[in-house]
């Protein structure tokens, strides 16, 4: 399947692409802004070379406006070579951006072409560009005093300075803010990987298989997922298998509960929770402890009683202070709003899975039972939640969950197990589960990996513009420099005084990016929890890096500023 569309995406998916299409314009449009800036320098400097060119059209009679349009005229087409040069770079760069793309749950091929709407959106980004990067420094040549730049004096270059100044700040401010935010992500993606879930993933394999696709009814199919989980479990090397309609503490089907004498504190007529179908042996496979009662069997067919097992705050916040095994439960799923309630016998209660993707609804503690706000559940606490057996709540797609017993990767006998009862059926490769992750995981390891790449850029570009200033400012201050050599300054006062003028841009676009970066730190706590507002390493880290690269932009030129010749200088005009 070629994904041409986002709305053909399966619901996870969306939220993947989407997600991360909007963190990636965020911060590619970060570093449009301090590639301007950067360019914004350049043709100040450059305007500054011509100054002498530009004062004679304007004395020979050029106006203005003429002069502006000249400028951004060459700016534009600067800009327009760029941003060809940009659409021959992503035919690459898109085939990088796939692969850094994890294994799915489902198979899916996503492509990225670079059609005409890709083309002409690059072309308006280019232009707008630079008209915002060659305004400025138009707008300042074309105030060219014509009697001082046709006598070749430098007066007015203070002016130009200043505004090089403010744009070596912002370039530094933005990639600082960049290089804390790649630096959250990556504590956020640690805090994911460390975050106990509940049951060890360790050890067990992942596939994905389904029968409605393969056309199987609901009467074979679970025929074919009783077989193979049978089969399954006499594969040697493995210490036990199950199937699942869902992946644990990832997802689970909404269904409209009701409890036979328990009410909801606040008055409405049923509560909200999710469920998910398993087969027998689902708890032992993720080790995952009952806390009370028994596991699904065989025995717990079609035709049998029906019975769930509940999480353990479900079962204390239905039943506080009582026994929840031999309970019943009365629901409803979700799309079937007139089908008629079935009642669950509650044969087992197992211990809490905690998620750190799920955008389910959760819980409040309070011993009369949830309490919904606005039809849902509280997010502040655990999910309402309960397990049903496969063979009694068929699902056409499901998981297979095997628990190998050493080190040993099986996919190759999962896959042949499946293979010998159907050799048609499609089956996603095996996958440890530990490598398995969530929506919320990929879009956070996508947008650190390009936050960090392209903070590198900007603290690139950003060494740039430290450099392109402080050699530009101490080749107007050769006469000064100079005279304070003839008066008796010494190579250390000298290097001092161009490393103040460098490093002074350094800190106050430092101070401007720590404040930039704790704003963009709060957005992403408010979004994600696992991400701190505030790191004090991310923070110091980011600020001593950048102090460490305006040193070395700033060395150049004042190495070079201690060679200048005191009697030269003084000739100097």
């Amino acid at each position: 399947m070629r994904i041409a569309r986002l709305s053909a995406i399966p619901g996870p998916l969306t939220i993947v692409v989407a997600g991360l299409l909007g963190l990636m314009l965020a911060l590619v449009s970060t570093v449009l802004v301090i590639a301007c800036a950067n360019v914004s320098g350049v043709l100040l400097a450059r305007a500054a070379a011509r100054r002498r060119e530009i004062a004679v059209r304007i004395a020979i009679g050029a106006g203005r406006a003429r002069v502006i349009r000249q400028l951004l005229t060459e700016t534009t087409l600067l800009f327009m070579l760029g941003g060809a040069a940009g659409l021959l770079l992503a035919r690459g760069m898109t085939s990088l951006l796939l692969l850094l793309l994890p294994a799915f749950s489902v198979p899916v091929e996503i492509s990225l072409p670079l059609d005409g709407r890709v083309v002409v959106f690059t072309i308006a980004v280019s232009l707008v560009a630079a008209l915002l990067s060659g305004l400025a420094p138009a707008l300042h040549a074309s105030k060219a005093d014509v009697v001082v730049a046709l006598k070749d004096e430098s007066q007015g270059s203070s002016n130009r300075l200043r505004a090089r100044s403010v744009f070596v700040v912002a370039q530094v401010a933005f990639s600082l803010m960049l290089v804390v935010v790649a630096g959250l992500l990556v504590q956020a993606l640690h805090r994911l990987s460390a975050f106990n879930q509940g049951f060890d993933p360790h050890g067990v394999e992942v596939a994905s298989i389904d029968l409605g696709a393969a056309g199987y009814s609901p009467a074979a199919g679970v025929t074919f997922a009783r077989d193979l989980a049978d089969r399954l479990r006499a594969v040697p090397g493995l210490e036990a298998a199950t199937l699942c309609q869902w992946m644990p503490a990832r997802g689970g089907t909404d269904v409209s509960v009701t409890v036979p004498g328990v009410a909801p504190a606040n008055g409405e007529s049923s509560y909200t929770g999710t469920w998910n179908a398993v087969e027998s042996d689902f708890f032992r496979t993720l080790r995952i402890p009952l806390v009370a009662g028994r596991d699904f069997s065989s025995a717990d067919r079609g035709d049998r009683q029906l019975v769930t097992i509940v999480s353990d705050a479900t079962a204390r916040y239905l039943w506080p202070g009582e026994d929840a095994v031999g309970k019943h439960i009365m629901w409803q799923l979700g799309r079937e709003p007139h089908s008629p309630p079935v009642s669950l016998q509650v044969i087992g209660v197992a211990a809490d899975l905690k998620s750190p993707f799920a955008a389910a609804q959760r819980l409040a503690p309070n011993a009369g039972g949830p309490v919904r706000r606005e039809g849902r559940p509280s997010a502040a606490t655990q999910m309402l939640m309960m397990y049903v057996p496969l063979q009694q709540r068929y699902a056409p797609r499901f998981t297979i969950l095997a628990r190998t017993a050493g080190a040993r990767r099986m996919a190759s006998e999962i896959r042949s197990a499946v293979k010998a009862m159907d050799g048609t059926l499609p089956i996603v490769s095996p996958q440890p589960l530990d490598a398995q992750t969530g929506p919320i995981y990929v879009q956070i390891r996508l947008a650190g990996t390009v936050a960090g790449a392209v903070g590198v850029i900007g603290l690139l570009l950003a060494t740039i513009g430290v450099y392109g200033v402080t050699a530009y400012t101490t080749l107007c201050r050769t006469r000064e420099i100079g005279v304070r050599m003839a008066l008796g300054a010494q190579r250390a006062d000298v290097v001092g005084l161009v490393m103040r003028q460098g490093m002074s841009l350094v800190a106050v676009g430092s101070v401007f990016g720590l404040l930039l970066a704790a704003a963009g730190g709060r957005l992403f706590a408010a979004l994600l929890t696992s991400v701190a507002p505030v790191d004090a390493i991310t923070f110091g880290g980011a600020a001593m890096l950048f102090a460490l690269v305006g040193l070395a932009a700033c060395y150049v030129p004042a190495r070079r500023a201690t060679r200048i010749d005191a009697m030269e200088a003084l000739r100097c005009e």
